[in-house]
């Protein structure tokens, strides 16, 4: 089938109609064909039905109803726009049919099956899963530029804790080998920091484990947990000799999730949502997760660094 095979009707620019196969039609632009009858009109009318802005024409072009066009006018009887609406959601509830592609993605990598459940009765057991992605906030690098970073976070399954977190402009196979080592070694304490953060200040039993590492007598109030098993997803970054490398030195266990299934692995996938909602959202230069969440000039309002970006993070982190 080729393009003779078609046979088209048209107004062109001149007000001509012409009629004949698609091939002969080829030097007329679509965009600047003349309606092929007139659209209906009436005094203070605030739009005017079948002309549409065309950012590739860059100008307005009109377009029909395709049920009036190929039926006639009052041919087809249509339901109100009240009714229209009201159908159109009915249809389309829980499928977020006119809501974010983003959404939709989401929910058709769900899994059909019902959820199971993996159950961890020690810290480390099935650590602590681990994740990369986008931070929506913007941070200002040395040269006064600004730009996105990206967040990895480490997260144990029996205690729900954030084990380790850090933030780079990208994340590389090295970064994720050294949040393993963040989360088997005490925080310390920062300057400025609360003594409420304090690790002697916690429910931890800290004393019982000095003689191991004296350190945690000044360390913050995170647990330091080493990871038995580790779950990922297949992203270059944790597939990498790199990293199952550094898994392999430290006796760790390196599960990959299903491909392309976030639902192996989320409570990482939650607890970075968290971070987005609880602690990114009130920083200035924060971007929201998509366009239609962002603020009119974003770039303009970013005054934090990465490493002080970084430093926030790990008090929220330690005070949460």
């Amino acid at each position: 089938m080729d393009a003779a095979d078609f046979w088209v009707r048209l107004v062109g620019p001149d007000g001509v109609r012409r009629e004949g196969p698609l091939s002969a039609m080829w030097p007329v632009r679509f965009e600047s064909g003349m309606p092929s009858r007139s659209f209906p009109s009436y005094r203070g009318r605030r739009n005017f039905t079948g002309w549409y802005w065309s950012a590739t024409a860059e100008g307005h072009v009109p377009l029909e109803r395709a049920l009036e066009a190929d039926h006639g006018r009052d041919a087809v009887s249509l339901p109100s726009r009240a009714t229209f609406y009201r159908l159109l959601s009915a249809v389309s509830a829980g499928r977020h049919t006119l809501g974010p592609a983003r959404t939709r993605r989401s929910l058709a990598k769900r899994p059909e099956g019902m959820f199971g459940m993996l159950t961890a009765v020690r810290p480390g057991e099935v650590m602590e899963e681990i994740d990369s992605t986008p931070l929506d906030v913007l941070v200002v690098h040395d040269d006064g530029t600004t730009d996105s970073c990206e967040l990895t976070g480490l997260v144990d399954l029996a205690t729900r804790t954030l084990s380790a977190a850090v933030l780079r402009p990208t994340t590389k196979a090295v970064d994720a080998a050294l949040l393993l080592a963040r989360a088997m070694t005490p925080e310390p304490m920062r300057p400025g920091w609360p003594e409420a953060l304090r690790m002697t200040r916690s429910v931890l039993p800290h004393v019982s484990l000095l003689d191991l590492d004296a350190r945690l007598a000044q360390a913050a109030g995170v647990p330091v947990i080493t990871p038995e098993t580790i779950v990922c997803d297949r992203g270059k970054v944790f597939v990498s000799e790199t990293f199952r490398r550094a898994c392999h030195t430290l006796e760790i266990s390196l599960q990959p999730a299903h491909p392309d299934t976030p639902t192996d692995k989320p409570h990482v996938e939650r607890t970075l949502q968290s971070v987005a909602s609880m602690f990114v959202q009130f920083l200035p230069g924060h971007t929201g997760r998509s366009t239609e969440h962002r603020g009119r000039a974003p770039e303009e309002e970013a005054v934090w660094s990465i490493h002080q970006l970084q430093a926030l993070l790990e008090e929220w982190t330690v005070a949460r």
